[in-house]
């Protein structure tokens, strides 16, 4: 039997087999009609239509020729064999039939069913229904059996080529069942072992593509339930659609492209991160006429370099753009990928060398490392991603070849109706090796161009970067621009690829730039005129010093600008130039020593803050990844540094259950700052950072974005220069003699922030648990660093606070419902047993707050008698060994890492390890949880042991202590 043939014959019986057991359970879901609900004849004949449809699809396609060429005699037994079990399929299914005809009523009478699951259990006992199952599951696995038999034997890439079912097949079904037979293959050459999940999609995917008498048969369908439809006359009455849940014969082509294309798109989807073009994004564009010799010829003038122009056209390989930091290199990167001369270049580039033939495919990609940024935006999983990602979605038909296991077992859940989750394929080894088989794969005509900036800010061994750069480009369709710093690593792996080098190049850029900004200022033009060849000669000693680097020219400018508008004298002007030191670390020095004394503490906190905020967003421990949503998470904004820095601004809550946030203008005048004013208190903080903090960092998206804007460091190397230990030391003095913590600014922040959307009427109960959440995972930080416990008490007092009061609010506007006995408003965010009053500081446990949740231990310890208060104890430390993790399903946030301080302030307490909670049937502690989560020697686990040692007496044996009967609450979705 020819190969693919029998791929069909066994998917179709396997299908079959599903169909048989899905009717005999619940046969009630196995159509489905776009214009109303189906009678139950309708449904029994809808079944009897496919059955028929079944019979002839196995007796036509059990007696097809078998693979031209010689054959075997285990070839002919195996055929044999195969041919065998359709003919017991096919016995069924008449039997089947035979069955549900009896229920037909003679005549014009029909028989009214009580439902479709009372009609099939009338025809067939529930012994038979039993047997029969029992046959059909035998049937599946049968099938399932001999075709990884027969393809071992028979199922090799070649015979599939040369089967005459195979030639009939398109080109992208060929190109797929290649791929997979492929993969399989060089899995285990020797064996040629296929994959389960492999196996069942070429059987689901021969069979659906069986389209012989398939649209006859949808029709048969369609004629089915015709006639009890009545169509008034002049109406626009659209085609019944019948859809089965288990597809019995084959789908139309339409059906097959659309399922494809969706199994794709879920692929491509999974591989996309929120920051992946923030970098891209962030990069000023070039200033006007700049950077034009990049698209022209070299010219004798200049200093050698290797025509870009030339290899956009028709060079391969590795094309280096290397300078120094700061000289332009990713603003000419962004130019080169925006500038529509360059696709224009790669165009002729991917036209073939043959006359008259039609140009490839090109997919141009891009990805700019940031070693500010976030974990992916300096990774190689990052990287590989990004471009996974371009190159897919420009190229769909790729995703069999990189991912063929994924695609698979997406493929089969999909026709099979069900949800497949993707991310265990995202590890680097497997993006790599997807990556490797796009860029050296043949069977698709593609030209792939990549372009990557800043590989000296890549979180790793530069020599790594470098050989996966120079091993893409052996593939002749792959070329890639490049560009870093000139550092060691690159400068030999790169020295015999075509090159330029930034800084020999640009001094006319530079001309251009400072002759622009200067002519733009009236007051110069002014004194251009007074005094014009002393200004011409300042010009000139600009361009001179830059020695190619934009950004030293960038700051110099700014400067000299601010003297200008000052009314300096030209001789001031110099004199202010030659202060500035060249190089630019020193030329950071020199800035930070301009800022006055008077502003030296809040430029500190200010710095103190940027860094916090980002350092807390990349701690995994305290912010795990699973949270980070939003792609410019590393960045502060400008609303959350005002509230961080502003001081004077506190949180009330009015009597009638007002919440606001008040600024102290003086002892007696409060002023309440809402989110419409918020916008004017964000411009003076931008006008405040720029003029305190020498222009070190900036907002550039201020103007378009308002208080959402992010801010910036001018460049990476000023980050460096501020954060590295001498520097960092001296910023930390400012704020030495003061109570000042970037981390409580932070929870003030976010505090304010809350207490600011609390007071919005149209804020989402979303939104609040995010707020929430960051409020929790700043006061954890602050609890971590030992700070006073007093003010995280304080906080945790406030949220308490604003929460109470919003919920309430929230509660008192749902209509005809009572708020008595609702849930507290932490099981929004986390479900727990413990009693009404102490969720709050179960949830504060959960995030490590040891000073709050020690001094209300404290507060309730007098108060409650021995063992009520010991319950409370051991159900707060059971809350922090899960069976398990802590997952999405069981709540909506995730949770720091458990802190022992907490551990050891419970114990203290006297929380028992082996209280026992949960359900009846579920009944865990937390001993026996966190052995389970952690092992035997985790210190977490070694201090419960002690702890349960010290409780029990030596040889006193170990058991477990139930919690008290609750009374049960009522859950619902936040």
């Amino acid at each position: 039997m020819d190969p693919l043939t029998a791929l069909s014959v066994a998917g179709t019986i396997v299908q079959f087999a599903e169909f048989g057991i899905k009717l005999f359970a619940d046969g009630r879901n196995l159509y489905q009609s776009t214009t109303g609900a189906l009678t139950v004849n309708e449904e029994l004949e809808l079944v009897a239509t496919d059955l028929r449809g079944l019979v002839a699809k196995l007796g036509r396609e059990s007696n097809s020729p078998v693979l031209s060429g010689p054959e075997t005699e285990d070839d002919h037994r195996s055929d044999e064999t195969f041919r065998g079990i359709c003919g017991d399929v096919t016995k069924l299914a008449d039997e089947l039939l035979r069955n549900l005809d009896k229920l037909k009523v003679k005549g014009n009478k029909r028989r009214k069913w009580e439902s479709f699951c009372k009609a099939i259990q009338s025809a067939w006992s529930k012994k038979e229904i039993q047997s029969l199952t029992r046959r059909l599951k035998g049937f599946r696995k049968t099938a399932e059996t001999h075709t990884l038999f027969f393809i071992r034997e028979k199922l090799i890439r070649d015979s599939i080529q040369i089967s005459s079912h195979f030639a009939c097949l398109d080109q992208q079904t060929q190109q797929i069942i290649s791929f997979l037979l492929d993969r399989c293959t060089k899995e285990n050459s020797m064996a040629l072992e296929i994959r389960d999940d492999n196996i069942t999609t070429l059987l689901d995917l021969v069979r659906r593509l069986d389209t012989v008498n398939a649209e006859e048969h949808r029709t048969t369908r369609e004629m089915i339930i015709t006639p009890r439809r009545t169509v008034p006359k002049q109406s626009s009455y659209s085609v019944d659609t019948i859809t089965a849940e288990i597809e019995l014969l084959g789908v139309s082509r339409l059906e097959e492209t659309t399922l494809r294309d969706s199994v794709s798109q879920k692929i491509i989807r999974s591989l996309q991160y929120p920051a992946m073009t923030n970098r891209y994004e962030s990069i000023v564009e070039a200033y006007p006429e700049t950077f034009e010799w990049a698209f022209v010829a070299p010219t004798a003038e200049q200093r050698q370099w290797s025509d870009l122009s030339h290899w956009l056209k028709a060079g391969d390989g590795v094309y280096w753009i290397n300078g120094k930091a700061g000289s332009g290199k990713s603003t000419l990167m962004k130019h080169i990928f925006d500038d529509i001369r360059t696709r224009k270049y790669l165009k002729e580039w991917a036209k073939p060398k043959i006359y008259g033939v039609q140009s490839l495919p090109l997919c141009f990609a891009t990805f700019f490392f940031w070693n500010s940024g976030t974990e992916e935006q300096k990774s190689q999983l990052g990287l590989i991603r990004s471009l996974l990602y371009q190159v897919l979605e420009y190229c769909p038909d790729l995703v069999p070849i990189a991912f063929p296991d994924a695609w698979a077992t997406t493929y089969s859940a999909f026709t099979r109706g069900r949800s497949h989750e993707l991310n265990h394929f995202l590890t680097l080894n497997q993006l790599m090796a997807a990556f490797k088989a796009i860029v050296h794969q043949t069977n698709i005509p593609l030209k792939i161009c990549f372009l990557v900036d800043g590989l000296d800010e890549f979180d790793g061994l530069h020599e790594d970067i470098a050989n996966v750069f120079k091993d893409m480009t052996e593939a002749c369709d792959v070329k890639v621009c490049l560009s870093s710093r000139p550092l060691v690593a690159f400068s030999n792996s790169f020295k015999d690829c075509p090159s330029l080098r930034l800084q020999d190049l640009t001094r006319p850029d530079i001309t251009k730039y400072v002759n622009g900004k200067f002519g733009a200022s009236q007051a110069f033009n002014s004194l251009l005129t007074r005094e014009p060849i002393s200004t011409t000669e300042l010009l000139a000693e600009i361009i001179d010093k830059a020695d190619g680097v934009f950004l030293w020219v960038h700051i110099v400018v700014q400067s000299l600008l601010k003297g200008v508008q000052n009314r300096d004298e030209i001789s001031i002007l110099h004199q202010r130039l030659r202060c500035m030191p060249q190089e630019l670390e020193p030329l950071y020095g020199h800035l930070l020593g301009l800022i006055e004394p008077v502003y030296r503490t809040w430029a500190s906190k200010a710095f103190q803050i940027v860094r916090a905020f980002r350092d807390s967003r990349l701690d995994g421990s305290a912010w795990p990844k699973i949270r980070k949503a939003d792609g410019n998470e590393t960045s502060i904004k400008i609303s959350n540094l005002h509230l961080a820095i502003c001081a004077g601004l506190e949180v009330h809550v009015g009597t009638e259950g007002v919440i606001s946030v008040l600024s102290q203008i003086s002892p007696t005048i409060s002023q309440a700052l809402t989110e419409e004013s918020l916008p004017l208190k964000c411009e003076d903080t931008k006008v405040h950072l720029t003029a305190r903090c020498a222009g070190l960092l900036e907002i550039p998206e201020f103007e378009q974005q308002g208080p959402e804007a992010t801010i910036q460091f001018l460049h990476r190397t000023a980050r460096d220069f501020l954060e590295n230990d001498k520097n960092w030391a001296e910023i930390l003095q400012h704020t030495s003699k003061t109570d000042f913590q970037p981390d409580v600014a932070l929870s003030k922040a976010s505090i304010l922030w809350l207490a600011i959307r609390c007071a919005q009427s149209q804020t989402t109960g979303e939104e609040i648990r995010d707020l929430v959440y960051t409020v929790m995972v700043y006061a954890h930080r602050v609890s971590k660093q030992g700070v006073d416990c007093k003010i995280e008490t304080a906080t945790m007092g406030s949220l308490a606070e604003i929460m109470a009061t919003w919920d309430c609010m929230r509660k008192s506007t749902r209509k005809g419902r009572e708020t008595k006995g609702r849930l507290h408003w932490t099981c929004r965010l986390i479900e727990s047993m413990l009693p009404l009053d102490w969720k709050f500081v179960g949830f504060a446990t959960l995030f490590g707050l040891t000073g709050f949740v020690g001094e209300k231990l404290l507060e309730a310890k007098p108060k409650s008698d021995g063992k009520s208060f010991t319950d409370v104890v051991s159900q707060l430390l059971h809350l922090l060994f899960p069976r398990g993790k802590w997952s999405e399903g069981v709540q909506r946030v995730v949770v720091p890492e458990i802190r022992t301080e907490m551990v050891s302030l419970l114990l203290s307490h006297g929380a028992n390890a082996d209280y026992v909670s949960g359900m009846p049937s579920n009944e865990t502690s937390a001993w026996s949880n966190a052995r389970y989560s952690f092992g035997e020697h985790s210190p977490i686990v070694k201090l419960l042991a002690m702890a349960r040692r010290k409780r029990r007496g030596p040889d006193e044996p170990s058991v477990g202590v139930r919690s008290p009967p609750r009374k049960k609450q009522r859950l619902r979705k936040a």
